[in-house]
């Protein structure tokens, strides 16, 4: 285990100034700041929801997409009706990524004003794309967290409007 171990006293440090200088740095004012709407993109959409439907050998058996369909965006009722939105409804999403085209369901676990879909679908098997669309295509390598540096996944500044299924 020594090996793995940087710290010449030999022991795991737990404490570690980089995250504890970004902790201090992390205000409410901030966090409204990065998400509050704009007149281009006014909504906000997470692409990190886990669901049982991620599990590696389901995901990339698409045999298993005959019978479930996991690829969905997960919205408030209320603010769904408020805004016109039916369950199955296509729904875009829009970012300065790009987007993705999602069928809608309600849910009650999204809070008014955010919505949620996997971040598991959209993958390839054997060249062949399954089941929906990856989170990536909405989400841009500028808006990355400030310590590890990964694309911001799960308050990603949108538009969404209802496409007709032609």
């Amino acid at each position: 285990m020594k090996n793995v171990i940087l710290h010449d006293d030999g022991k795991n440090h737990l404490f570690d100034e980089t995250v504890n200088r970004h902790m201090k740095n992390l205000t409410v004012e901030k966090e409204r700041e990065a998400t509050a709407p704009t007149e281009e993109y006014p909504d906000l959409v997470s692409s990190g929801l886990h669901m049982d439907d991620g599990v590696n050998t389901l995901m990339r058996n698409n045999d298993t997409y005959k019978y479930r369909k996991p690829f969905k965006l997960y919205m408030n009722p209320m603010e769904a009706k408020r805004r016109g939105f039916k369950e199955d409804d296509i729904i875009r999403i829009t970012t300065k990524s790009g987007q993705i085209d999602i069928p809608l369901e309600y849910s009650w676990k999204m809070a008014d004003g955010y919505s949620m879909f996997p971040h598991h679908s959209g993958l390839k098997n054997e060249s062949q794309p399954l089941y929906g669309q990856h989170a990536n295509q909405i989400t841009s390598h500028l808006d990355y967290d400030e310590i590890a540096h990964n694309s911001i996944l799960r308050y990603v500044k949108c538009r969404m409007e209802k496409i007709d299924q032609a």
